[in-house]
């Protein structure tokens, strides 16, 4: 088929006009050519004169009619699914969610990964020397004697695994999109094993036995002098606080080694540091620093609904000392080789955890 001319004017034009003109030029181009007459020019099809040609124009028009009736998704009045598609940005760059930061290890506690990840059993044995000196009245053999005590607390690690899945129909899309899935994954599964490290050291794991730093039973409790803090002044934050870190160095007997230098204090009652004194017009948390020579303020949210019925906050003091306490790891986060099982491949991890252990329990303090 051939034609002398075809004007198909779509740059003036929005889709749907083009199509009605289409549907319109068909029935005039059939009356025209019947009648030997060539189509109005303002319907942008001009006919050939010859009417030989009849049938192959009235074929055209029927075409082309027929792709607007078939092609609706992209010729609609509003041209919208074919602006949805021409129009679209699409950033370049992906976005991670972001969630609360590890923050147990920058705290420069002790992790203690010196146990190997077959034992079973972790123990620790402190010493305590008990004894005195006597005034000596004679030579006799009635001199006190001093005497070593050995202290054993025994703790059972915990394993966590976890793991992480693509098929290789995701690997080649993610290959074709620029996104590297199996690393994303991988990054992904070790933040789960990482916030896993940091509850388990808040709160322990109650199912294996395990206790953490904010439930640890044998840490002393010390009551507040204002009681909650909702309306308290800045005065009265300053007393508590006060309070409970004289509670724990009273019982350090002057050893640097077990005196207090970190001080956790519950994400929902940070605020509350920033109140000004009404004096002094410096807030809580400079006058703490001021007072306690090389005292850390740290917020933790974890430590939010850490109280005994576990509904609110708790404060902790004490030292990072190793001392006095350790954070168990017999195995941190480690990852295996993925294993191909069908169309898919599986990437398992483990981690061994411990705990929090105390060794000396009246140098910490909650409140």
């Amino acid at each position: 088929m051939t034609t002398e001319r075809i004007i198909l004017d779509a740059s003036s034009c929005s889709m749907s006009v083009l199509r009605a003109t289409i549907d319109e030029g068909r029935e005039d181009l059939r009356k025209s050519l019947a009648g030997g007459k060539k189509v109005d020019a303002t319907h942008r099809l001009i006919a050939p004169p010859s009417d030989s040609r009849t049938d192959a124009w009235g074929a055209l028009c029927d075409k082309l009619a027929a792709f607007t009736a078939d092609n609706t998704g992209r010729l609609d009045a509003g041209e919208t699914a074919l602006f949805a598609t021409m129009l679209k940005y699409q950033v370049a760059q992906y976005m991670r969610t972001l969630y609360p930061a590890a923050v147990v290890r920058s705290w420069g506690l002790n992790v203690d990964r010196s146990a190997p990840p077959g034992a079973k059993t972790v123990s620790a044995t402190r010493l305590e020397v008990l004894g005195k000196m006597a005034l000596a009245s004679s030579l006799s053999n009635d001199a006190p004697l001093t005497t070593i005590q050995a202290h054993e607390d025994t703790w059972d690690p915990a394993e966590y695994f976890g793991a992480v899945e693509w098929s290789i129909s995701q690997l080649e899309a993610s290959a074709f999109a620029g996104l590297p899935l199996e690393m994303e994954m991988v990054n992904g599964l070790a933040l789960i094993a990482e916030q896993n490290f940091e509850s388990v050291a808040a709160i322990g794991e109650a199912t294996a036995g395990i206790y953490g730093m904010l439930n640890e039973p044998n840490i002393d409790l010390v009551g507040p002098t204002t009681g909650t803090w909702a309306g308290a002044t800045a005065e009265q934050v300053l007393v508590d606080i006060q309070k409970l870190i004289y509670d724990a160095r009273s019982n350090c007997a002057g050893i640097a080694q077990l005196m207090p230098n970190l001080l956790i204090v519950p994400e929902s009652l940070w605020r509350y540091l920033s109140l000004r004194h009404t004096y002094s017009n410096t807030q809580v948390r400079e006058e703490l620093v001021r007072e306690f020579d090389g005292l850390m303020i740290r917020p933790w949210n974890l430590s939010n609904l850490a109280d005994a019925a576990g509904t609110g906050p708790r404060l902790l003091v004490g030292s990072t000392s190793a001392i006095v306490s350790r954070i168990f790891e017999p195995l941190p986060f480690t990852l295996y080789a993925p294993q191909q099982q069908g169309l898919k491949f599986r990437a398992y991890a483990r981690q061994k955890l411990g705990g929090f252990a105390l060794h000396h329990k009246h140098a910490l303090k909650h409140m």
